[in-house]
């Protein structure tokens, strides 16, 4: 079906997208979008017009064009993504910054997070509570049992070191995308070390758990959940408090999602 997709004042429309993008997230609901970074031109500089000076100075300080349009296009999609839920145009959106640099809205109760990794970019919206989202593209690489060592906990480590070499790869991904999207949610950055709690392995439970012996009700306070993208990603969204339900919402491409109206003001 077709459906207005941002707004009467429209710029966008979607085919097929789910009605759940037309109103406010639920009290209870994760709201997920992945989409690859790989667009056409047109898209892009659409996407780009849609930035604050900040955000287009900031892409332009990466030297590659490649990692500059992946700095385009993931804010440029995520001003579209929070513009369906707040009514204010993608170019209106005004955020704030918390100490160690994670954004925030202004004036808006919808909070966010954001990953890129290889040619993905991924999102995470939910009401009023704290949230952090990663993904990773899985891969082998040389450093990846020092990495281990020096930031998995101890029970993680030993888990992995008796897995298989395709089944290590895919649990060291598991694990730090699970970690990563626990301190994302926190907004500490690099302060917490990541080897002071410990999350579970299960390579496909629908809610995973958080432990750490300094904190022991961590994970009464805490939800985890794994996120499936595909079988060459490791993803995975952290949240505060328990009984939340996450819904995927398709983003097949951006251009074959969204019809954009390149000559409608933004």
């Amino acid at each position: 079906m077709d459906i207005t997709m941002f707004d009467s004042r429209q710029y966008l429309h979607s085919e097929g997208a789910s009605d759940l993008s037309l109103r406010s997230v639920g009290s209870s609901e994760i709201h997920m979008y992945c989409t690859s970074v790989r667009l056409s031109r047109e898209v892009v500089r659409y996407l780009h017009k849609t930035l604050s000076a900040d955000e287009r100075e900031r892409a332009k300080r990466f030297h590659r064009q490649r990692d500059q349009s992946v700095s385009i296009v993931s804010r440029g999609i995520l001003r579209l993504i929070l513009s369906s839920y707040t009514g204010t145009a993608p170019g209106q959106l005004t955020f704030k910054y918390g100490a160690n640099g994670k954004p925030a809205l202004n004036d808006h109760a919808i909070y966010f997070n954001v990953s890129h990794s290889n040619d993905l970019v991924a999102y995470a919206i939910a009401r009023e509570q704290r949230i952090g989202v990663d993904i990773e593209y899985r891969r082998h690489f040389s450093e990846m049992m020092p990495i281990t060592e020096g930031f998995f906990s101890d029970s993680e480590c030993g888990e992995i070191s008796q897995l298989e070499s395709d089944e290590e790869v895919n649990a060291f991904f598991d694990v730090w995308t699970r970690k990563e999207a626990y301190v994302k949610a926190l907004g500490c950055g690099l302060t917490m070390p990541l080897n002071s709690f410990t999350v579970s392995i299960a390579a496909r439970s629908k809610e995973l758990t958080l432990k750490s012996s300094v904190d022991p009700d961590l994970s009464s306070r805490w939800s985890l959940h794994n996120w499936h993208i595909s079988e060459h990603y490791s993803g995975a969204i952290a949240i505060f408090g328990k009984g939340w339900i996450p819904v995927p919402i398709s983003m097949s491409g951006i251009e074959s999602r969204f019809a954009i109206d390149l000559s409608q003001p933004i």
